[in-house]
């Protein structure tokens, strides 16, 4: 949610919003944005850490 704070000083969050984050593991950072609606992409050498992604935002409609 720090990231939210950060980035919304310099561009409006919204569903139109797209977020990359390269190294990503489970996605943490990237949710807060999810939730907001913006649309998210995460990727990650781990492949263990890509599934768990998979399965924390199984919940998040995105």
């Amino acid at each position: 949610e720090f990231y939210i704070g950060y980035l919304s000083a310099f561009i409006e969050l919204t569903h139109k919003t797209r977020i990359l984050e390269v190294g990503c593991g489970e996605g943490g950072n990237l949710a807060p944005f999810a939730r907001l609606g913006c649309k998210v992409t995460g990727v990650d050498i781990a492949g263990c850490r890509i599934k768990e992604a998979q399965t924390y935002f199984s919940e998040i409609s995105n």
